[in-house]
């Protein structure tokens, strides 16, 4: 089920994080960042993006807002080779990176919910559920579930079990006040928000998803770029990129283990955000070969 540590990730159409704040210019602290791109990697700006001269940041994490904004569809099922994409994916680490990320943040133990009903469906850069079904299998065989519901406001606070995670996606247009509300309650009672970017998405949905990071209340955003990478990348193309370049201080890069969900949730109830030991990157790892990592 794919279900083993992270040697690599594969990050289709990646865009950067950046930082509201006006501190470093902008961009965000490495200690927030659990993955950067190749070092081979090339950021392209686009408008008023921040401009990153050393690493570029691709995962960035609000551990007290309980937020998390990757740059890239990491679980989009077109980069399966079963799909048709040109390379075989199946040896990269993105399920289980995806779900300890979720875990690391969560404080619940409910469904892995996929938003919908912002304009999600068969817009570029977004995701339904249609998109994700390998993930959906993969997640079954951890003992979770994902699931997609279309009504926020109504259909979120009903949850028997508040549900893991929420993750969204580049939606069509602002979420709506009710829509908000009710995400901002769940994640105020221990879920974890996952915003999902793309640099294929249109600017406005990118603009939409940035305005609800802010009405999250984290600082962070999806910068204005596109991140290639001519030398680390999938099937010859610069836009699906490759990476190792982990901060391996976060807890993400195991295999997905259920049974360290109850031990990770009362370590989040101890101290959010606040860490004493040094932050280190792992920049070692599989090369390029336009291969999937072996397993």
């Amino acid at each position: 089920i794919r279900n083993e540590s992270v040697e690599a990730l594969f990050v289709p159409s990646a865009r950067s994080i950046r930082s509201a704040r006006g501190r470093n210019g902008g961009r965000v602290r490495d200690d927030r960042v659990a993955v950067s791109a190749a070092p081979s990697a090339e950021q392209r700006l686009e408008g008023d993006g921040v401009s990153y001269d050393g690493d570029v940041p691709l995962v960035g994490i609000d551990d007290r807002r309980r937020v998390a904004l990757v740059g890239g569809l990491l679980i989009d099922e077109s980069y399966e080779q079963g799909e048709g994409f040109g390379a075989d994916t199946s040896g990269y680490g993105n399920f289980p990176f995806l779900t300890n990320l979720i875990d690391h943040l969560s404080e619940t133990d409910g469904d892995v919910i996929l938003a919908g009903g912002q304009g999600q469906f068969n817009a570029e850069g977004s995701l339904s559920l249609e998109d994700c079904k390998y993930y959906l299998r993969y997640l079954e065989g951890v003992d979770a579930r994902l699931r997609q519901i279309n009504d926020l406001e109504r259909t979120l606070p009903d949850e028997s079990e508040p549900p893991r995670a929420v993750l969204l996606s580049a939606p069509a247009r602002e979420l709506e006040f009710g829509e908000l509300l009710a995400l901002r309650e769940y994640r105020n009672e221990g879920g974890a928000v996952v915003l999902l970017g793309s640099a294929a998405a249109d600017a406005d949905h990118t603009r939409n998803l940035n305005r609800l990071a802010a009405r999250l209340e984290t600082d962070l955003r999806f910068n204005e770029d596109r991140i290639v990478d001519a030398e680390r990348n999938l099937a010859d193309d610069p836009a699906v990129l490759e990476t190792v370049a982990f901060n391996d201080s976060f807890p993400l890069f195991e295999a997905s283990d259920p049974s360290d969900r109850t031990d990770e949730d009362d370590e989040a109830d101890e101290a959010p955000g606040n860490s004493d030991h040094a932050r280190g990157h792992r920049e070692t790892g599989p090369g390029n070969s336009g291969n999937a990592p072996g397993r």
